[in-house]
Formats: structure tokens, sequence, C-alpha cells
């Protein structure tokens, strides 16, 4: 109850971030403003977890569970929305894939560690995790598809990059050179480490022959002639970065998105409809007698708010975390110029923990408590595998639907994610689908999650990300990307 005190305590935060907000960055630099709104969102995604709770008893633990789904989502759901408004797509992008990842192996990992502290095992809901498997690869490969496209595309040979890069280079005019001088050492030893760079990988590659079109985009244009064009007429690797390129590209990802919330929906109605008499509502035969009878006592319970008063609660909850949210978003970009911290790593790891943020203090302090063997209540979500239902959802039915919201507003958002995070992605599926095989766990296997959480945190903290996919992906037009270079935010 104390954990619970300190949360509640934390909602004195919600009208000074607002009124941080108002102030302007006069008074609140961008690190205030980014940390008052967190701080605020925490009590609000709280709240949604117990006023979910509350509607258990009129709804059932079925459709509570979906309800608490929903609510759990709409931080990152309303973060995400906000970030495709503002055109950050790549940010976006790289968000999605942090919120699948922390909701994949950290929180369940951290579930199943404290819950299982002193348990041999814990069961899981067997009907919906047998189901769960097959909707997460799905999810998964869906993002796959489209890289895999991406990478197959006819880009040219190591060498043909290289020879490329050279040649630019060398017909590009140095400044030495537009003044009538000869290059100095310097010059010279520069134009030689990059040479030597660019034949060391293929991603270094990429990105100096990038920049050289970049070149060649400007003395286009200073000619009056069509960047495009003139790149595709000179270099046959250019094909890959077109406008057209990314319409096609726009148009299956929007096909994808359409089948996958086709998929989500069926999914729902499977579960909570199943063929059969008598089975609307009702849980899978194979369901432990442990999750069955914890579902029975959450909806047998005395109910603690009128139904009317918890929707009402919901829909305030809702929008003062969506203009809490808006607010947090616009102060990103300052704070990342500010801070000099990655975008990569920003969309990973920082955006998607904040709405962890309540969850994971309650469940450290009872972890705490269980390794201290003191007596300490068991939060309801603790050791369950809401998590990955979680991610499933984002998944199947949020990252679809901002594909929806983008066409709808002619954003050019589409599915094609960057290599790294895709791979991270495919393993942390695989992973969760062993330890969830048999619908049972342990704390040895939820370290297992944490560790390899971790392991992606440290490796994403040095990742610059791929040129190629930036500007792909970028709020410009792919012309336009060319000539301001690989850096362009998206």
């Amino acid at each position: 109850m104390a954990t619970h005190s300190i949360l509640n305590v934390l909602f004195v935060f919600v009208p000074i971030a607002w009124v941080g907000h108002f102030l302007g960055e006069h008074t609140f630099g961008p690190a205030a403003q980014f940390t008052l709104s967190f701080l605020a969102i925490i009590p609000l995604e709280h709240m949604f977890d117990m006023l979910a709770e509350s509607m258990v008893p009129y709804i059932g633990a079925e459709l509570g569970d979906l309800l608490e789904c929903t609510l759990n989502n709409a931080v990152e759901a309303a973060l995400a929305i906000f970030l495709l408004v503002k055109d950050r797509y790549r940010l976006l992008q790289t968000t999605i894939i942090g919120v699948v990842l922390l909701h994949l192996l950290l929180i369940p990992g951290v579930a199943f560690m404290s819950g299982g502290a002193r348990v041999m095992e814990q069961d899981l809901h067997a009907g919906s995790t047998e189901l769960n498997h097959s909707l997460l690869t799905l999810g998964v490969m869906a993002i796959v598809l489209p890289a895999a496209f991406f990478a197959a595309l006819d880009r040219g040979t190591l060498s043909d990059l290289t020879s490329y890069a050279i040649r630019l280079n060398a017909n590009s005019p140095r400044p030495s050179e537009e003044h009538g001088t000869e290059p100095t050492a310097a010059e010279g030893s520069q134009a030689s480490e990059t040479t030597s760079a660019i034949a060391e990988a293929a991603t270094a590659a990429a990105e100096h022959v990038v920049r050289a079109l970049g070149r060649i985009v400007r003395r286009a244009e200073e000619h009056d002639e069509d960047p495009q064009q003139f790149v595709r007429e000179h270099f046959e690797f250019a094909g890959l970065l077109t406008d057209k390129r990314r319409e096609h590209f726009l148009h299956f990802s929007r096909g994808i998105a359409i089948l996958l919330l086709m998929c989500y929906v069926a999914s729902r109605i499977y579960l909570h409809n199943p063929p059969g008499q008598g089975n609307a509502l009702q849980m899978n035969k194979n369901t432990s007698d442990a999750v069955k009878e914890k579902a029975k006592r959450k909806e047998n319970r005395d109910p603690e708010v009128n139904p009317w008063v918890g929707a009402i609660a919901i829909v305030i909850c809702i929008a003062l975390m969506a203009v809490t949210a808006e607010w947090l978003v616009d102060s990103i970009e300052p704070l990342q110029i500010q801070s000099g911290i990655a975008q990569e790593w920003f969309g990973l790891f920082l955006l998607p923990i904040i709405s962890w943020a309540a969850d994971g203090l309650i469940t450290l302090v009872f972890f705490a408590g269980r390794i201290l063997r003191r007596k300490t209540q068991v939060p309801e979500s603790v050791a369950s595998s809401l998590a990955i239902d979680l991610s499933i959802q984002f998944l199947l039915f949020w990252m679809p639907f901002l594909i929806l919201i983008a066409w709808w507003t002619s954003k050019p958002f589409t599915l094609l994610f960057d290599l790294l995070e895709i791979v991270m992605l495919v393993a942390a599926c695989f992973l969760v689908n062993f330890v969830t095989a048999d619908a049972k766990t342990n704390w040895a296997e939820g370290s297992v999650m944490v560790a390899f959480y971790i392991m992606i945190s440290v490796v994403s903290w040095f990742y610059p990300g791929q040129p190629e996919v930036r500007i792909f992906n970028g709020r410009l037009t792919i012309a336009e990307a060319l000539v301001q270079g690989p850096s362009v935010e998206g």
C-alpha cells in the first residue's frame, strides 16, 4: 500500500507539468519539461490499472483483461500518434520496436523473477499462450517482409559502390581546386582515409555514397535539371532511393496493416467467443486451476466503484494523459539536441519505459520484499502474461492503425524498419516463444529475458542507424533528403 501511496503523490506533477508547458522554455528548459511530463504520466498510467481492475466485476475477467491490455497501451499509443502527427517517423519506428521489446522482455522478465522468487514455477493462461505464439510471430514477420524486400533490391555490389564514391569524390571540386591551389598534405590524407573507410564496410560505403549523391543532386539543381533523373542516368543503384519506390512501400504497408487488423480482431473473437455452445467469455479448458481461481476471485470481489463512475474516470484520465503526452513529445527534439542522445536509443528505451515506470516500481518493491522474506501484498499483475498480450496488441492493432492514420492524413509512414531493430525483434520473439511454450515460467527464465534486454540496450547505445532507411522514411521527398544528407530527421 505504501508504494501505491507514493504513486498517488506523483499526481502533483500533473498540474506542475502543465504550468511548465505554459510558462515556456525560458522558465523550464527541455529537460525540465520532459521530466515533469514523464513524472505526470506515471500516476495516470497507474490509474488505468486500478480502473481496469475495478471494472472486472461488471464485465468479467476475459473482457476485463482486454480492457486492461488496451488501457495499458494507451500511453504508448498516444505518444506514437503525436510522433506521427509531428512527422517524427524514424523516432516513431524506433519507439514501436522499443515498446514491443519492453513488453516482450523486460516487463515479463522482471515479473517472472519477482513472482518466482520463492516458488518453483508459475502458470500462464494456457489458452491465450497457444494463440499468442502464432500472433506474435505474424506481427514480427509482417515487419520482416518490407525489410527483406528492401534488402533484395539491386543496389550494386560493394566494389561498385566504392568505385562510384571514389569517382564522385575525385570529380567533385575541392576547396583548393576552386581557388587554383594544390591540395595540401592534410587534404590528401583525408581523402585517403575516406577511401579506406568506404572499402572497410558496406554500411560506411552506403553512407559515403549517399553524401556524394547529395553533391551530385545539388549540381543538377544548379543546372535546372531534375535531380532524381540526373542521378538515375549516371548511377544505376540510385534507383533504390526514389519517391516512386517509397510509394510502392506505402502501398503494401497499407495492405499489410489491414490484414494485421483483421487477424487481431479475429483472434479476439476466437478468444472471447470460441465455437461451441456456452463457450462465450469462458476460459480455455487447458487453463490451469490456479489461473481460473485467480480470475474467479477478480470477478467475485465487491466492486470498488460504480461502473458509470469508472467509465467517466477512464475518459478523464485518457484526456489528461493525452495532453501531457503531447507536451512530452514537444520537448523531445530540443532535449535530443541538448543532450546528444542518439535517436535510436531515445526511441528504443527512454520513451517506452514511461508506461512501465509505475508497474516497475511496484514489482521491484515486491521483489525486494520477497528476497528479504518479508510479507508484502502481491500485485495482481505480477507473474502474468499481460505484458506479452500488450506487445501483441501493439504489433497487430496499434501499429497498423498508425499506418492507416498516416494513409488518411497523407503522411509517408511505412513498415520499412531498420535492419538491426528487426533482428532484435525477431530474436526477442523466438526467446519469448521458447520461454512460454509450456505455459509455465520461473525466475531463471525471467532473468534470461532481462539479460537479453540489457544486451540489446548496450548494443543500441553505439548504433548510428541505417542512413538509407533514415532517408527513405524521412519527412522530406527523396530528392530533398539526398541534398541534405543521411542525417536528415525523419
